[in-house]
């Protein structure tokens, strides 16, 4: 069964760029670096997500704040490269060791492929090795993916939007392509930039377990749907904010306190096309209500990979 962090899952608020501190990146070693950043106090916060970039290089990601010290860091795998530039990947996140990589994850590509990919080797001698092994076609329509933290016997709940607007719900258990499709929407849903899981929550006024995805939209707006398990047809949407969200290219999300539990905060983490990167926190994850969402404005640059 795929096992999966997700970028709600443990996590974070970003990160003001070590140069904006005065000074240069504290370490720069075997493709990774790592600077200061801005602290969040009385918060612990942890972010990570991959990254691959236009030459097909991976890269991921990463965030930590504990006791008022903050650092972002950035691994770039050497030599291996992706032929591609992924459309979607599951799960989000990577999870790398310090001087060895060993890792897996899955990736859809234009061409229809729906790829297994592993990144294996040692980082301190820049010979980390990356394949792609395609596992099923037809997948070159589907521009997000996300995979929730809802798990059945068959395999893990999947999430998957195409280009004509439709949104499906799949289960995948890492072999082969997500299966078994429920049709949570078949049209309409043209209008979403970015979606990402948030958090597993319950359909109001209920006792009903539900996926809550969090997207923003071509028009600007900041939305929260909430997905029933029993009957993902029957979602329902929360406006948290109603404009100045579409620019983002890549939008997350993360639980910053005890995971899976009610009233924590999270941070948003928004990426721009030219990489310039702004951070935000939601003082409460689960009020469906965005007026208590702080801005901290931008606090990294150069983000050009595409994130997922």
């Amino acid at each position: 069964m795929l096992k999966k962090k997700t970028v709600g899952s443990i996590v974070a608020i970003l990160a003001l760029a070590g140069t904006l501190l005065g000074g240069g990146p504290a370490n720069a070693v075997d493709g990774q670096t790592t600077s200061a950043a801005r602290a969040i106090p009385g918060l612990t916060c942890n972010w990570q997500a991959r990254g691959v970039t236009s030459s097909g290089q991976l890269t991921e990601r990463h965030y930590t704040t504990r006791d008022s010290v903050a650092t972002i860091s950035t691994e770039k795998y050497n030599p291996g490269r992706l032929s591609f530039v992924p459309r979607a990947v599951l799960p989000p996140g990577g999870a790398g060791g310090i001087e060895f990589v060993n890792e897996s994850f899955y990736a859809n590509s234009s061409d229809g492929g729906f790829y297994s990919v592993t990144a294996i080797g040692p980082k301190s001698y820049n010979d980390v090795k990356v394949t792609a092994t395609r596992m099923a076609v037809t997948w070159g329509q589907t521009r997000l993916m996300v995979a929730s933290s809802k798990a059945t016997s068959a395999g893990q709940f999947i999430y998957g939007l195409t280009d004509s607007g439709a949104l499906g719900r799949y289960v995948f258990n890492g072999a082969g392509g997500p299966k078994s499709r429920v049709v949570v929407g078949n049209s309409g849903w043209q209008g979403i930039k970015t979606l990402a899981f948030d958090r597993e929550g319950v359909v109001a006024g209920t006792t009903r377990t539900a996926d809550v995805l969090l997207a923003t939209t071509i028009d600007g707006r900041l939305v929260e749907y909430t997905i029933p398990h029993d009957k993902p047809a029957q979602w329902s949407r929360r406006d948290l904010k109603s404009a100045t969200w579409g620019n983002f290219k890549y939008l997350g999300s993360a639980t910053c306190g005890e995971w899976g539990k009610p009233n924590q905060p999270r941070m948003l983490l928004g990426v721009l096309g030219n990489g310039d990167v702004y951070l935000y926190l939601d003082k409460r994850n689960d009020d469906s209500s965005g007026a208590d969402i702080i801005g901290y404005g931008k606090i990294a640059s150069g983000w050009t990979e595409k994130l997922y």
